[in-house]
């Protein structure tokens, strides 16, 4: 089974590659699409880390969870 971020990737691929005619505007919409991508799978690996590093450093998994949404939510919102 895909990734949801992979099968974002390729469904705004598939559309950029339909409405978008070869050229300048369609690589920078295809390196935006990429771009954006590798941010969301970077968010996901942070939490996904920072959550494991903390359940491991006996905070409890709610605590953790806590903790690591909170600074996911700061990253995104700088």
């Amino acid at each position: 089974m895909e990734s949801t971020v992979n099968e974002l990737r390729k469904s705004h691929k598939d559309r950029i590659d339909a409405d978008i005619p070869p050229g300048t505007y369609h690589q920078l919409a295809t390196a935006a699409l990429q771009a954006s991508c590798s941010w969301i799978e970077s968010l996901e690996n942070f939490i996904t880390d920072t959550y494991l590093e903390y359940a491991h450093a006996s905070f409890g998994k709610e605590k953790a969870w806590h903790v690591a949404t909170r600074l996911a939510l700061k990253l995104i919102s700088v």
